[in-house]
């Protein structure tokens, strides 16, 4: 009976702790791509640091999937450490979208991730 409850206690302690640490992961709050177009290769921004706030980051991608030209969103990006989110737009440069042959040469999207 005790060791049972010692293991339920620790169950319970570990599931806990584990939801914690998935809250504090940055969630990706919306994504702007052009239609027809999808992510192959997702943005890492797991391991980049911690921060409080929303980094919007404006892209350009060609046709053939590659990431272009990055650049954070001044009025929709609230974290104030400006080396974080030089590492986020860095992050979203190396995104990979599917290839399209029909696409304009050029197209604009945005992605915004939640850090807490």
């Amino acid at each position: 009976m005790k060791k049972t409850l010692t293991q339920l206690l620790t169950v319970l302690l570990v599931t806990g702790s584990l939801s914690v640490f998935a809250d504090k992961l940055p969630k990706r709050e919306s994504v702007h791509i052009p239609r027809g177009r999808s992510i192959t290769m997702q943005a890492r921004v797991n391991k980049l640091g911690h921060a409080y706030g929303t980094v919007t980051v404006n892209f350009k991608m060609d046709r053939k999937g590659n990431v272009t030209w990055a650049e954070a969103d001044g009025l929709h990006t609230t974290v104030m450490n400006k080396s974080f989110v030089r590492k986020v737009v860095d992050a979203v440069r190396d995104m990979k979208f599917n290839k399209s042959r029909r696409a304009p040469m050029s197209q604009e999207g945005s992605i915004s991730y939640s850090f807490r």
